[in-house]
């Protein structure tokens, strides 16, 4: 029995010594490895010495975080690198009305390369493999005291492929070119610093998975027609049957052809299914994404600090100005990730538009989300607005909560999507 205990004692001890070494503060050497690999001239370099350090010493949450972040900036590097090289968005054309961006910000390449379908899409699966290493090596961080202190505005991302980020492609800077409404010099984005903890770590990985699930949806199908006959609204040399298309013309003189070019896009909104199981994996990153969102609001109710928060709690305060968390809104939302996560699992329908059912009943006919995943076929955005492409999966069933709208409306002062964007 004396030496049950005795063993009992030293595995406690163990196990408590390493909780407390786990939670141990950076060294001066991880502060500074850390801050060339994020704030440095080449993201890869980072991201290499980053994994070179955590192979010696791989209980270093703080490394980890750190190389999780590097590998998700790289992988958003690598996306508009690549667009860069194709002439995305390089046209005059009316673009810049639909977009919340001066299309003449957007870095004009001066000999873009010719893009292809096939092209697009390896571009897209290297975007999803990228998120996936980031999201994977996030997932393996278990210190809940981790905190990463960023000076986010300083992250260089090198778009114009020349192998290093210069200051001009310093976030900071970027996002100076793209809105108006701020304008961070460098010696402000120097001092805006975000100490991302552990809940920020669920926040990253929703992220994450968020992309992967747009990536395998685009990727489970066929959008060859499309691409064939109106990319070139966004790319400055497709190769498609159609040259013709391309030819330059002063859109505000022949307004009439970027006309028609939408309507061919709308028109062209019509995939069929050719990976099926791109869509089950499209439907496990939503639930995953719900997963990290209450994982996410777990860690913030759990924290006794207020250290330069990103998504604060009720009672913190956040880095960005003016962004307070009510309770109202933190319940709000957690409601609507415990509803939206009841309807990616089929046991709440989605109210279908074209019934009459808008008040408050529960009971009803509505679509059943999760099939439209498990079950695909063709996608007709024209058919699913006007309600038919929705026939195969409507079902009798308990309906999604009629007042949540409403609450989300009022909770977020009519700005439910931008809160969303920011809660994910």
């Amino acid at each position: 029995m004396h030496r049950t205990r005795c063993w009992i004692v030293a595995i406690a001890c163990a196990l408590i010594s390493t909780a407390h070494a786990s939670a141990q503060p950076p060294s001066d050497q991880e502060v500074l490895l850390v801050k060339a690999a994020l704030t440095g001239e080449s993201l890869t370099d980072g991201e290499k010495a980053l994994t070179t350090y955590l192979a010696d010493h791989p209980r270093s949450d703080y490394v980890r975080f750190a190389l999780g972040l590097t590998q998700f900036f790289r992988s958003g590097e690598a996306l508009f690198s690549g667009l860069y090289r194709y002439g995305f968005l390089q046209k005059g054309m009316s673009l810049d009305e639909m977009l919340p961006i001066d299309l003449d910000s957007v870095p004009r390449h001066p000999n873009p390369e010719e893009i292809t379908y096939d092209k697009l899409n390896a571009m897209i699966q290297a975007w999803l493999d990228s998120v996936a290493a980031a999201e994977k090596t996030l997932a393996a961080i278990t210190d809940d005291g981790v905190k990463l202190p960023v000076p986010i505005g300083l992250v260089r991302l090198d778009i114009n492929g020349d192998g290093k980020g210069d200051r001009s492609e310093a976030i900071w800077g970027l996002f100076n070119r793209f809105q108006g409404r701020f304008n961070p010099s460098e010696e402000g984005a120097a001092e805006f610093i975000i100490a991302f903890d552990r809940a920020d770590v669920s926040w990253l990985r929703g992220y994450c998975n968020f992309i992967m699930a747009l990536c395998e949806a685009a990727l489970a199908h066929d959008r060859r027609m499309l691409f064939d006959h109106c990319s070139h609204i966004a790319f400055a040399r497709p190769q498609t049957p159609f040259a013709f298309l391309q030819d330059e013309y002063d859109y505000r003189e022949y307004e009439w052809m970027e006309i028609t070019d939408w309507i061919a896009f709308f028109h062209l909104m019509r995939f069929e299914v050719k990976e099926p199981s791109r869509m089950l994996k499209a439907h496990g990153h939503l639930k995953t994404v719900i997963a990290m969102g209450k994982e996410m609001w777990t860690h913030i109710d759990a924290e006794t600090d207020n250290d330069r928060e990103w998504v604060p709690s009720t009672i913190q305060t956040s880095v960005i100005p003016e962004a307070l968390v009510t309770p109202e809104i933190r319940d709000t939302w957690v409601i609507f990730l415990n509803e939206a996560d009841l309807v990616l699992d089929g046991k709440r329908l989605v109210r279908f538009w074209r019934m009459p059912q808008w008040d408050d009943r529960m009971e009803g006919t509505g679509i059943n989300l999760k099939r439209v995943f498990t079950e695909p076929t063709t996608f007709d955005l024209v058919l699913w607005i006007q309600g038919a492409a929705a026939s195969p999966y409507l079902e009798e069933g308990t309906l999604t909560n009629p007042g949540l709208w409403q609450r989300m409306q009022e909770a977020f002062n009519g700005r439910v999507f931008r809160w969303g964007f920011w809660f994910n």
